[in-house]
């Protein structure tokens, strides 16, 4: 049966009129049964034969089988979920900031098709832009929500963690090696003085030679 045919079948045994039947049809995802029973809680339906759930079931028996939805509706209803999706993208942003100073942003649309696109590139740019100071925040309707802000919040923190224990064992690491470059110095230096007392013995060495003859 198509939409026309129900259309009319819904508007004799109800009693509305074709405008009414079309769209009770339409807002009932054009289910028959459900149809019916909108009309019935608007005050609609005229036809006492068929204005309980009752009639309308034994008319779903009649008809020996459920009402086929139209063909294309899944593929509508698919096309209609990725609009959805994508306008709620593009309503809700990532929000780039530094030392507390918002850099730019960026749809949440564009940024799921660089996830999509350049994985390998996105995130591990993100990261380490981490230990330059950068952190990350959603904002809008449906992103921009404590709950998901302070999983960013964390990742940032996590990040200054490991930042601040990479520069103090960069630190240790230096001092430790001022400290060897010192001693290394100490050593040289208490080397030169040996060779110099050796150099000045064979000096005097040379002059009590050269004054014995």
């Amino acid at each position: 049966m198509d939409r026309i045919e129900m259309v009319e079948k819904l508007r004799e045994k109800a009693g509305v009129s074709y405008e009414e039947a079309k769209a009770a049809l339409e807002a009932s995802d054009w289910d028959l049964l459900d149809a019916v029973v909108l009309l019935e809680k608007e005050g609609k339906v005229r036809d006492a034969a068929y204005s309980t759930k009752r009639s309308a079931k034994d008319e779903h028996k009649q008809s020996g089988a459920k009402e086929e939805k139209p063909k294309g509706e899944g593929f509508e209803k698919f096309l209609r979920f990725c609009g959805r999706i994508i306008h709620k993208g593009n309503t809700n942003s990532l929000v780039v900031l530094r030392n507390g100073e918002r850099k730019f942003s960026l749809p949440v649309t564009a940024f799921a098709l660089l996830l999509i696109f350049a994985f390998y590139f996105t995130i591990p740019l993100i990261i380490v832009s981490l230990f330059f100071g950068f952190h990350y925040k959603f904002s809008g309707k449906d992103l921009g929500k404590d709950s998901i802000n302070n999983v960013m919040e964390k990742a940032t923190h996590a990040a200054e963690a490991v930042k601040r224990e990479v520069q103090k064992e960069m630190k240790d690491d230096t001092k430790t090696l001022k400290e060897e470059l010192k001693e290394m110095q100490e050593e040289i230096k208490a080397d030169l003085k040996e060779i110099q007392e050796e150099i000045d013995e064979m000096l005097e060495d040379l002059e009590e030679d050269e004054d014995k003859k």
